[in-house]
């Protein structure tokens, strides 16, 4: 929804001032209305705007839209809510580093028509003709894409509208039911984010395939097919690909490698770092393609696993010296210049066609580029193994206390007589608004050199707060003052796994929350225990509700602040609460310290195992 708003404002600025302008239980029917409106202007139909909250959320979400773009303007806010969204539904999104330095790979022109047959949010296309407008101002590129879902195709039409890009886009799955062949149109250039490993995609299509026919378990021969035969002569593809396809075993995969490799298709390929992509770790890696029957003694292999720097805790991004020295080694090899084997961020190779066939063709860049080791030195190392092994020891003692204090808890609740079982019939029931106030998140922009941590549903944690955060300036918590944690408040993750809590502690004071939460705050006097409040959340009761409750306009369940706040509360006295808060915060506490005990032991097993395996340290 977030999404449609941010769009919206852009695309339609006379009904945005009056959506603005509107009293809050007219916004609904108000938006709604414009649906039609923007419907024609993207060519497809729009979910998001099908089953909105009411009137006090609804406007609340206009208001920080609207908000956020006059700070940093409609396309970035779009952007960053992009960001969240598609974090949120378990989607892969191509950041900016990569799409900017494939489509410099590809060498786009002005006059290159582009296509990408699996064009997510479009954010390729984007870069595509930013690109080319670099090299000629007022380029105007031939652009197509097709996406297999229509949420996914409304997304992209919003996204390339608002970076005022023009394209065709369509709805189709170009390889599981293929409705195209050798007379279908061709491209100059084509680079696609497909998604990796996807099992049962071929959905009865009988169409002979050029290399082989790929399993049913494995869609990435058939995306990587696809693009050479989609390939105009003298065209060029790059593909981001999962990396097992460069060595897989699987006999058919092999097969159509080793086809691929002998007629010449295979151009070079570039293992990438991990951490690119928003939501995973993993690597991956582009596979420059050429239509078939071309002549080619030798394939490059460039090693840029190293490339690019942290831009967060979680995240890394190519920055402009990595792009450049990795685009400049793919271009001067095709130019013909023979690569520099040891860049200051990358290492390439070119390898003969007869070492590959030696190696069974194995295409992972790691089997002809191994960067020297070096064994690390035990008086280096052995400083942090002891502080390692000292620190294991203080949490081995804490969570000694830890286990007593939980074991004692629960030996006194199954002792017979030791247990009063207060009846809850006066027990009232409220509704969570009564209690506390309820403020949904605010999109954020990460700055890797921030001093305040921005909290995002990845760091609710075992109904604690913790894990890497992104980072805010100063000013701009400042700016953002009505979104500051404290001591006591609950965070509750409004869209995908809804429902899912974390309660701050002073710790967190002055933090901010990003959007993907809900922060829940007793109101002043409020007689309702914050512990008790986060246990509630957990109840299966309180699960089952919010799961019936989240909304499901599209493929995401969501929950806005206003449903949340209807939820009933069956209020025991603060007394007793508190008590339920200390029998089940003995056994929070057990678990937090033993898993404090694993991780810490996991770090000395891994510090010590280069030291042992190098014959640095005596393992005797």
């Amino acid at each position: 929804m977030a999404l449609t708003l941010a769009f919206l404002r852009a695309a339609r600025e006379d009904d945005w001032a009056g959506l603005l302008a509107a009293h809050p239980h007219q916004v609904t029917s108000m938006t709604t209305g414009l649906r039609s409106r923007l419907e024609e202007l993207i060519g497809d139909r729009l979910e998001s705007l099908r089953d909105l909250p009411s009137g006090k959320a609804l406007a609340d979400t206009i208001e920080a839209v609207d908000s956020t773009a006059r700070q940093i303007g409609d396309a970035t806010t779009f952007e960053l809510i992009l960001d969240e969204f598609v974090a949120a539904g378990g989607r892969l999104f191509t950041p900016k580093s990569v799409t900017t330095a494939l489509a410099r790979m590809l060498d786009v022109t002005p006059a290159s028509t582009v296509y990408d047959p699996f064009c997510r949010t479009g954010e390729l296309l984007i870069a595509a003709r930013m690109v080319a407008q670099a090299n000629s101002p007022h380029a105007t590129l031939h652009l197509y894409g097709d996406t297999p879902d229509s949420e996914s195709l409304s997304v992209a039409r919003m996204n390339i509208l608002l970076h005022d890009v023009e394209g065709e886009l369509g709805w189709r799955d170009v390889i599981g039911l293929r409705d195209v062949r050798r007379e279908a149109p061709r491209f100059s250039v084509i680079l696609s984010n497909p998604p990796f490993n996807v099992a049962n995609w071929d959905h009865g299509d009988q169409a002979d395939w050029h290399y082989g026919r790929p399993p049913k378990h494995n869609a990435n021969f058939a995306w990587l097919q696809y693009a050479v035969e989609r390939l105009e002569p003298g065209g060029r593809a790059g593909i981001i690909m999962a990396n097992n396809a460069a060595s897989s075993a699987n006999h058919t995969e092999k097969q159509i490698r080793m086809r691929m490799v002998e007629d010449g298709c295979v151009d070079a390929l570039i293992s990438l770092p991990p951490a690119l992509f928003p939501g995973t770790g993993v690597p991956a890696m582009i596979w420059l393609l050429t239509p078939p029957n071309a002549t080619r003694n030798e394939i490059l292999f460039v090693d840029a696993s190293g490339a690019g720097r942290m831009v967060s805790r979680t995240r890394r991004a190519l920055d402009e010296s990595a792009m450049t020295e990795i685009v400049q080694t793919v271009r001067d090899w095709s130019a013909g210049q023979p690569p520099t084997e040891s860049r200051d961020l990358v290492n390439a190779i070119a390898v003969p066609l007869q070492k590959i066939r030696d190696l069974d063709y194995d295409l992972n860049p790691a089997a002809f580029l191994q960067r020297p080791y070096s064994p690390p030195g035990a008086a280096d190392a052995l400083p942090a193994v002891r502080d390692l092994a000292a620190r294991l020891d203080a949490e081995h003692s804490i969570a000694d206390q830890k286990h007593s204090d939980a074991t004692d808890v629960v030996q006194r609740l199954s002792s017979p007589g030791q247990v009063s079982s207060p009846s809850p019939a006066d027990w009232p029931e409220v509704r969570l608004t009564e209690l506390c106030d309820l403020v949904a998140g605010t999109p954020t922009h990460d700055a890797p050199d921030g001093s305040v941590p921005v909290l995002k549903p990845r760091n609710l944690v075992l109904g604690g707060l913790a894990g890497p955060t992104d980072m805010l300036s100063a000013d701009e918590a400042n700016r953002l003052s009505r979104y500051q944690m404290r001591d006591g408040d609950l965070l509750c993750v409004r869209t995908g796994t809804v429902g899912r809590t974390g309660l701050a502690t002073h710790e967190q004071d002055r933090w901010i929350f990003g959007t993907g939460l809900i922060r829940i705050r007793a109101k002043p006097d409020s007689p309702v225990d914050p512990r008790f409040l986060s246990l509630y959340f957990t109840h299966p009761i309180v699960v089952e509700w919010i799961r019936v409750h989240a909304t499901r306009g599209t493929s995401i369940p969501n929950i806005s602040s206003h449903v949340l706040g209807s939820l009933p509360v069956r209020l025991p006295p603060l007394s007793i609460q508190q008590a339920i808060g200390g029998v089940l915060g003995k056994l929070n506490d057990s678990i937090t310290a033993h898993r404090r005990i694993s991780e810490t032991t996991a770090e000395l097993r891994d510090t010590l195992l280069p030291l042992l395996m190098s014959g640095s340290l005596p393992a005797s």
